[in-house]
């Protein structure tokens, strides 16, 4: 038995049909989408796929999410109140993690322009215990 193994090695000496277990995946070099296709009054048209832009002043909402800490809701109220006045205590939500870790914060606001929200995600940032700004 020793000498077949050692004479046969690792390679089977008969040969195997492969089959596949799952599909193959797709190439990663597959071709750029370049536009979807949309049905709307029975016709068909071509939409490029650029982001839609937003159109100024627009009912936006900010969320966020921060480690949670007792003045938390403060400081975040602080720097939304430096961009937008006086807030609305029914245009905020705020919610707690399963197990009360972070704070999700949404602000829906009235945003002017582009740059306000630039300005307010950059101020946001600095805030100590903010994770994410969305």
């Amino acid at each position: 038995m020793l000498e077949m193994a050692e004479r046969v090695g690792f390679e089977p000496t008969v040969g195997l049909h492969l089959r596949l277990i799952s599909s193959q995946v797709h190439s990663t070099t597959l071709p750029p989408l370049r536009g979807i296709w949309l049905v709307s009054k029975g016709r068909y048209s071509r939409r490029n796929m650029e982001p839609e832009r937003i159109s100024f002043p627009v009912e936006y909402p900010i969320k966020v999410v921060a480690r949670a800490a007792s003045d938390l809701r403060a400081r975040v109220d602080a720097v939304f109140s430096q961009h937008f006045g006086t807030i609305p205590p029914e245009s905020v939500s705020q919610r707690a993690s399963a197990q009360s870790n972070f704070i999700a914060l949404t602000y829906v606001l009235v945003v002017q322009n582009e740059s306000q929200l630039s300005a307010l995600h950059t101020d946001l940032k600095q805030v100590a215990g903010v994770v994410m700004v969305l």
